[in-house]
């Protein structure tokens, strides 16, 4: 009960409200580097220059009983604009997913606060051709 409520307040966001990560979209498939977009929505035009992204440390996955998957060392979040010109967080592995389940916890920050949020999600593998 206690590690559900510590979990709850750390992940939950931590500064003014407005400011969040919303929907994931996957742009990759098992057997390829993660790529992935996640939507930032309601933020003040005054926070949008100041955005930054980053994976959390391990310590926080440890706290929490969450497996980093992929592995930290081949990860990447950073702000992009979107193509609608909206800012998002652009997840990104240097290697191919070799396992389909993904689990993350991404830190959004910006001048005056942050806010933090687990992603769990699965790959589909690349359409298999079926011979006739």
């Amino acid at each position: 009960m206690l590690r559900a409520a510590l979990a709850a307040l750390v992940l939950a966001p931590l500064a003014a409200p407005g400011q969040n990560l919303g929907r994931l979209a996957l742009l990759s498939r098992l057997g390829e580097p993660l790529d992935a977009e996640i939507e930032v929505t309601a933020i003040p035009a005054a926070a949008r220059d100041s955005l930054s992204a980053q994976i959390v440390p391990i310590g926080v996955f440890e706290r929490f009983g969450v497996t980093p998957s992929p592995p930290l060392a081949v990860l990447r979040a950073a702000v992009e604009r979107g193509a609608d010109g909206r800012p998002v967080v652009r997840l990104k592995s240097t290697v191919p997913l070799e396992r389909p389940a993904v689990s993350v916890i991404v830190e959004l920050a910006w001048n005056g606060g942050r806010m933090v949020r687990q992603y769990s999600f699965n790959v589909d593998p690349p359409e298999r051709t079926v011979a006739k």
